[in-house]
């Protein structure tokens, strides 16, 4: 369970995009259901959201029903589903590897077919919270897939370029007051992906590096050998770490998946490993398959 209050929104309301949930004191969660997790977390002196979702809903104004304090954003890695918020603040930083990516924007044309699957995953989101609602009862409302907003105009929908104000260097410490994160470099999922350590809280904030579910190596800029050291690196903090947050699905994790993902991605350039072949909506997928998650591979 996590600790904290779900304070908002309200018992009952499907209706929000955005989920918000009190981790534990000054780390906030901010879920869009079924899409993306972003996180605020304040200090002393200055709070960072760090991702700014889809931008499918401004999430500038939640960050600021959470926080009065000086504002900036972490990019984890520059895919859209992370810097859908990032244009409407004044200070945004990067890693260089992202900072052309952040600037080219995307083009409404190259959203639609995340359109497309936003409909059927809420229409499989509904099908899930009828049968959790008939007696499992393990949905929070931060996992329940909501409807889009409904001022939101699909025709419109586009994420404009941002201009990087810092980039963020390996081993760099932002200081918020009281409480310091510690970029780590993790390419693999993307050419600029970092993590952020907070070794005194004992938190990781992993994004796309680690998550429970179906990891993708198969789209561009990713590279296997880049995620496997990745990895390696990453296990190392294992015993330095007591809360996992990732950017996608279950929060938290427990920071014991890392070394099953170093097992499996090792695995799997050992040739150990059986992969499947399926075929999706016209797309042939090449997957690897574990317990607790599953590698995408290029075809």
């Amino acid at each position: 369970m996590m600790s904290g209050t779900r304070s908002w929104p309200a018992t009952g309301d499907l209706t929000s995009w955005f989920v918000p949930v009190l981790i534990q004191p000054n780390v906030w969660l901010i879920a869009e259901p079924g899409h993306v997790n972003s996180y605020l977390v304040a200090g002393a002196a200055r709070a960072v959201l760090i991702d700014t979702g889809t931008g499918i809903a401004a999430i500038a104004p939640v960050a600021r029903l959470l926080t009065t304090k000086p504002l900036s954003v972490i990019l984890t890695h520059n895919h859209f589903d992370h810097i859908g918020g990032a244009a409407v603040f004044a200070q945004v930083a990067i890693h260089p590897a992202g900072v052309t990516g952040l600037r080219a924007g995307r083009s409404s044309a190259s959203l639609q077919p995340y359109l497309a699957e936003t409909a059927a995953l809420f229409q499989r989101g509904q099908a899930l919270q009828a049968l959790d609602a008939d007696g499992f009862n393990m949905l929070h409302p931060e996992q329940i897939v909501r409807p889009l907003p409904a001022d939101f105009v699909p025709d419109k929908y586009a994420i404009a370029p941002v201009a990087a104000t810092a980039t963020l260097a390996d081993g760099e410490l932002i200081d918020l007051g009281g409480r310091t994160l510690e970029v780590i470099y993790t390419p693999g999922h993307s050419p600029d992906g970092i993590c952020l350590l907070d070794r005194a809280a004992r938190i990781l904030f992993t994004a796309d590096t680690v998550y429970a579910g179906p990891l993708y190596t198969q789209t561009p800029g990713a590279d296997l050998v880049a995620y496997q050291q990745s990895l390696q690196r990453l296990v190392a903090l294992v015993d330095a770490v007591d809360l996992l947050l990732p950017g996608h699905n279950r929060v938290p994790l427990d920071p014991l998946i890392i070394n099953e993902m170093a097992a499996g991605f090792s695995a799997l350039a050992a040739g150990g490993t059986a992969i499947e072949t399926t075929t999706e909506a016209g797309l042939v997928r090449r997957i690897a398959r574990f317990a607790r998650f599953s590698i995408i591979l290029p075809t």
